[in-house]
């Protein structure tokens, strides 16, 4: 009984630490973008490409990933490379805001939208939540099958008490 109730427990703990891992990424990834935003210099960049590649997901459901190139200039030098944030809005010609390091304007990074770091940490709460409620559910079966085990031995032990053996 005692592996089987690790072995069961292990599903609902990989989606808690998921959940967290997911929060704490998400965190760390945000804070360090807007600590990066306060320092840069901010301007706009032209896409000049998005390359659209169809992918199929483990479910065999396909899934299109979108690379952005976009191309900027700063004190009449020009840079270029892949933007790291798509929108379906956007095509060749766009304009989009882009953030860049004064003293190495090759290293740049788009806006950090909080709405979206939001709902990445909304999501792994969700993760987390899962694997809460798993917990609680195995639980509460442990206890439910305990419980008819524990009735089961009462009742046999009931019937030894009323076995009356007579010598005839």
């Amino acid at each position: 009984m005692k592996k089987t109730k690790k072995k069961s427990f292990l599903v609902p703990i990989i989606f808690m630490l998921a959940g967290i891992g997911i929060v704490v990424f998400i965190t760390i990834t945000t804070v360090n973008a807007n600590d990066f935003q306060k320092t840069a210099s901010q301007t706009t960049a032209i896409v000049t490409k998005i390359k659209e590649v169809v992918r199929e997901d483990t479910d065999g459901n396909d899934y299109t990933e979108h690379t952005v190139y976009v191309v900027f200039t700063v004190n009449g030098k020009e840079y270029s490379g892949v933007y790291n944030d798509y929108h379906s809005s956007m095509n060749q010609g766009s304009q989009v805001k882009v953030y860049y390091n004064p003293d190495n304007p090759s290293e740049f990074y788009a806006e950090v939208s909080i709405a979206s770091a939001v709902g990445v940490g909304i999501a792994g709460s969700a993760v987390f939540l899962v694997g809460v409620l798993l917990m609680i559910a195995i639980n509460k079966k442990d206890k439910t099958n305990q419980l008819h085990t524990d009735d089961k031995q009462d009742n046999a032990e009931d019937a030894d008490d009323k076995l009356v053996v007579s010598d005839g």
